[in-house]
């Protein structure tokens, strides 16, 4: 889910408005890539042993006496995972859990998992988008070399229209 602001441009005889309006797309939308998420694991409560714990860090008094940090482990493959992005419980909690799953799926999934084939995506689409800037450049080499031999032909036979007029 993403949001993005767009900004209309209203202009009337004098005058200019401009708005700003935001837009909804999806991750679809931006990356025309979907995963296989068919490999991944569920999340079975049972499995799972659920912590909290006081948070650390920058936020003083309320981050040192308030347990809102989310400390969760995989019993059956010992994956630890510690989430403290948030102020609230319930967020760091989905944080966690979210964050269990990735890794859970990296684990045993390892070169099939979501993340994984995300980077194998956004790589090719390096790869192919520096091909093409290679591509380019070689055309605009082969251009610029064109143009330089028929500039050096064109003057190459004014030379010779000038010899022969003072010929005559």
């Amino acid at each position: 889910m993403y949001f993005k602001l767009l900004r209309l441009s209203l202009s009337a005889a004098t005058t200019r408005y401009t708005n700003f309006t935001s837009s909804f797309c999806t991750t679809h939308q931006l990356f025309k890539f979907v995963p296989d998420k068919s490999k991944v694991p569920p999340l079975v409560e049972d499995d799972i042993e659920e912590q909290f714990v006081t948070g650390s860090g920058p936020g003083g008094q309320n981050v040192n006496r308030l347990q809102n940090c989310a400390h969760l482990r995989h019993i059956p493959t010992g994956i630890v995972v510690k989430c403290h992005q948030d102020r609230t419980l319930q967020r760091n909690r989905q944080l966690a859990r979210q964050m269990l799953l990735d890794r859970l799926d990296q684990h045993l999934n390892g070169e099939d998992s979501v993340s994984e084939q995300k980077k194998r995506y956004i790589l090719t689409r390096k790869a192919n988008r520096d091909q093409k800037a290679a591509d380019r450049r070689s055309l605009k080499k082969h251009y610029q070399e064109t143009l330089k031999l028929k500039h050096s032909a064109s003057e190459h036979n004014s030379e010779d229209e000038e010899s022969e007029t003072l010929k005559s």
